[in-house]
């Protein structure tokens, strides 16, 4: 009898797998043919969020497609979203960045990138060469310092930043440029090159005043001014001048490590995310002996401010030049998978006396305008600071 029962429910027990085997053999037979597939409650969670969220925007666009007069490519809508993403923060250095865009503005940090090899700078509500870098496709062309910029390729030159843009493109493409040379105006020519070099330049002017120049904080530009600032005090120059005129700022990390070569212990700057608390970032109390001064104009910003700053509140040297151009918020760069970029403002800094400087500026010591000649009347007024 025990056996027949064990038996019957063996039966049984095989029935029930038989039957279920075969239901979900039918059920999944089911879900392929109509296209279904089982997926975990995970992620279905996340897809039925997605679907809640953008939904809407599917059908925008499919309106678009089907209905629009004017055709737009899908790629450039998406563009124009991810741009009007970012413009949503209310921010004008939060940015979203193509993929060409990346590879060019991740270059110059880098120190290589595609353009003429030209410093740009505004004076008088006009974008003027303030720099010509060595073997560069400018000087090939003949621009000179000096030179004011009216139009590229036939589009008015009216800011640094769209100039700039302007300016770059692919090696090996030519541009056409519309300069004021004094009172003359003339068409010229310019091919674009590969643009690379190193971002601190130094010489020994008259009088034995050392001059040291910083085009940007790119990733080796502290270890650049330290053999620079090495060789000046090698060289027993008389003082020093810094110029961080058209310098618009890079690594963060690179602009507090040049500041400590210059600043005995002390704060250089702090910075906060948020609501949460500072970070103050400090100088030890090794610094050079020389005698220096900083040149600043109103395109002096960014990480480039922050040593400014520091120099200025630390009593290092005197700030000559005009006000600097206040942008004194940090960014963070996040890459996407198809080469694309965002950069993030994410935190906000302060001088070491506490300041905020963003869409102020730091006034320097003593005001200076270049005025309309060619002379720098900013660095006759350096030079004449160190020699008193």
């Amino acid at each position: 009898m025990k056996t027949t029962r064990i038996k019957l429910i063996a039966a049984v027990a095989a029935g029930v797998l038989v039957g279920v085997i075969l239901t979900t053999a039918v059920y999944f037979t089911f879900l392929s043919s109509s296209g279904m597939r089982l997926i975990p409650a995970k992620e279905y969670k996340r897809l039925e969020a997605i679907d809640k969220r953008y939904s809407k925007l599917w059908k925008m666009q499919n309106l678009l497609q089907k209905h629009s007069l004017n055709y737009v490519s899908a790629n450039k809508q998406m563009n124009a979203l991810y741009t009007a993403l970012l413009k949503s923060c209310g921010d004008p250095y939060s940015v979203y960045m193509t993929p060409e865009e990346t590879k060019i503005f991740d270059g110059r940090l880098s120190g290589s990138y595609s353009g003429i090899g030209a410093v740009l700078e505004e004076s008088g509500g006009r974008v003027r060469i303030s720099r010509i870098m060595d073997k560069s496709p400018a000087r090939s062309a003949g621009l000179k310092q000096g030179d004011v910029i009216l139009q590229v390729n036939g589009k008015a030159s009216r800011t640094i930043s769209g100039t700039a843009k302007l300016l770059r493109g692919k090696t090996g493409s030519s541009l056409k440029l519309l300069i004021q040379r004094g009172t003359e105006k003339k068409s010229v020519t310019v091919i674009r090159g590969d643009v690379s070099g190193d971002s601190v330049t130094s010489a020994v002017l008259r009088h034995h005043i050392g001059y040291i120049w910083i085009s940007a904080f790119q990733k080796d530009t502290a270890s650049e001014f330290q053999t620079e600032l090495s060789s000046m005090e090698d060289r027993g120059v008389k003082g020093l001048i810094i110029d961080l005129r058209g310098n618009g700022g890079g690594y963060t990390s690179q602009s507090i490590k040049t500041a400590d070569q210059l600043l005995p212990a002390c704060t250089i700057t702090s910075m906060k995310k948020g609501s949460g608390s500072r970070k103050y970032y400090n100088s030890d109390e090794t610094c050079t002996k020389l005698k220096y001064v900083v040149l600043v104009n109103g395109q002096t910003a960014s990480s480039a401010e922050i040593a400014a700053a520091a120099i200025q509140d630390n009593h290092g040297g005197k700030l000559i030049g005009t006000r600097t151009y206040g942008k004194g918020v940090v960014q963070s760069e996040y890459h996407l998978k198809d080469g694309s970029a965002i950069r993030l403002t994410v935190m906000q800094y302060y001088t070491p006396n506490g300041k905020k400087i963003n869409e102020k500026g730091i006034t320097p010591d003593i005001t200076v305008r270049q005025g309309s000649g060619s002379s720098d009347r900013q660095l006759e007024r350096a030079i004449s600071e160190l020699e008193k």
